[in-house]
C-alpha cells in the first residue's frame, strides 16, 4: 500500500509541475504577505521583483512554507535574505518543492541599483534543478530576469518584472526543454496610512493571463489583515500579519475551487 500511495503522490506532483507552473508558484518567489493579497507581489517590497527592496532600504530575512491540499509531498519551502549596501543591493533566495522521488530546487541571486530616490532597476540569475528518482532524467537550468520599481508618487508604486526575457537559458539534462517567458506589471496604491491596495497582471508564454487584486488593512500597528483574489479561475486568498518589534509572523490561505485549500505561514525579520 505504501508503494501505491507513493506512486500516486509522485503522479500528483508531476501533474502539478506540468500544469501552469507560474500559476501554482511552486518555486516562484514565495511571499506569504503577497500570497494573502491575491499573489500580487511585483510592486511590493518582495523577492519576486529583482529590484524589490531597493527603494525601502530594508535589511530583511524571511522564511516561508506552503502546504498544498493537505499533502506534505506537494509543499514548498523558501527563504531569502535582502541586504542593501551603498553601491548595490543584494537578495539571495532559495526554495524547494516535492520529496525525494521528485523535487524541484531553485537558488537565485538578485543585484539591484537605486538610480534615483524613486526609481530602481534589478537583474537576477536563477539556477534551477529538477530531480527525479531516475537520475538520468534530471534537469538543470540557468536563467536571468529583469525588474523595475518606480515610486510614481508617495502613494503610488509601479513594478515590472520580466522572467527569462531572452527566451533561452542554459539547459542540461533534457533535449527540447522549453523555458517559459513571463511578464508582470503591478501597482500598489495607499490612499490611507492604514490601507494598501494592490493589483497585477501576469502573462506567461505557456499560459493565459493571471489577474490579481489584493488589499491590506492595518487597524493597529501590531496587526495586518489581508485579502485578495486571482484568476481565472477565480481563487480567493486571505491572511494576517502580526508584528512584534523586528519580527512579522505571517499566515494565510488560498482556496482552489476544484483542488481545495493551500495553507501557508512564514516569518520575516528586519535587521
Amino acid at each position: 500500500m505504501k508503494g501505491i500511495a507513493r506512486h500516486i503522490i509522485v503522479m500528483a506532483i508531476v501533474l502539478l509541475a506540468a500544469a501552469d507552473v507560474r500559476g501554482e508558484d511552486i518555486l516562484s518567489f514565495i511571499d506569504i504577505r503577497a500570497y494573502s493579497m491575491g499573489k500580487s507581489s511585483v510592486a511590493l517590497p518582495s523577492a519576486a521583483n529583482p529590484a524589490g527592496f531597493s527603494l525601502t532600504g530594508r535589511r530583511v530575512a524571511s522564511l516561508g512554507y506552503v502546504n498544498r491540499f493537505g499533502l506534505k509531498a506537494l509543499s514548498s519551502y523558501s527563504g531569502f535574505v535582502a541586504v542593501p549596501t551603498k553601491v548595490l543591493d543584494f537578495t539571495v533566495y532559495a526554495a524547494r518543492f516535492g520529496m525525494d522521488a521528485y523535487n524541484e530546487n531553485k537558488i537565485s541571486l538578485s543585484v539591484a541599483r537605486r538610480l534615483t530616490s524613486r526609481f530602481a532597476l534589478g537583474v537576477r540569475v536563477n539556477y534551477y534543478v529538477r530531480q527525479l528518482a531516475d537520475r538520468d532524467k534530471n534537469v538543470h537550468a540557468l536563467t536571468a530576469d529583469l525588474g523595475m520599481l518606480v515610486n510614481a508618487t508617495d502613494k503610488l508604486t509601479i513594478g515590472v518584472v520580466v522572467n527569462n526575457p531572452l527566451r533561452k537559458g542554459i539547459v542540461k539534462g533534457k533535449t527540447g526543454e522549453k523555458l517559459p517567458v513571463s511578464f508582470a506589471v503591478g501597482v500598489t496604491y495607499q490612499p490611507l496610512p492604514t490601507l494598501l491596495l494592490t493589483t497585477e497582471v501576469e502573462k506567461s508564454s505557456s499560459s493565459r493571463p493571471w489577474y490579481k487584486v489584493g488589499v491590506e488593512y492595518s487597524p493597529i500597528t501590531a496587526l495586518d489583515i489581508r485579502a485578495g483574489f486571482l484568476g481565472a479561475p477565480f481563487v480567493p486568498t486571505f491572511g494576517i500579519g502580526v508584528n512584534f518589534a523586528s519580527f512579522t509572523v505571517n499566515a494565510g490561505a488560498k482556496w482552489h475551487t476544484s483542488l481545495g485549500p493551500e495553507l501557508m505561514c512564514g516569518i520575516d525579520y528586519t535587521f
